[in-house]
């Protein structure tokens, strides 16, 4: 009897893969990652602020995150 392996991808991972399948093994077997682009530092600051808004409230809208956030 031949035991069953679960392998869990996210949509992200597919299209990497789907793209080159060596970038893919980079990526997520190595973990070797490209550097951050401006646009993806800003959104995991989003992302941070929501977190924050959880447990402290909202942040204020003094920044670009915090603005972004707000509309959302």
């Amino acid at each position: 009897m031949e035991k069953e392996i679960e392998i869990l991808l996210s949509a992200s991972q597919l299209g990497t893969a789907d793209q080159c399948e060596r970038k893919w093994g980079f990526t997520y077997l190595d973990g070797i990652r490209s550097p951050s682009t401006d646009s993806q530092k800003l959104g995991t600051t989003v992302h941070s602020h929501a977190e924050e808004w959880l447990g402290e409230g909202p942040p204020p809208p003094i920044t670009k995150a915090g603005e972004i956030f707000r509309q959302g």
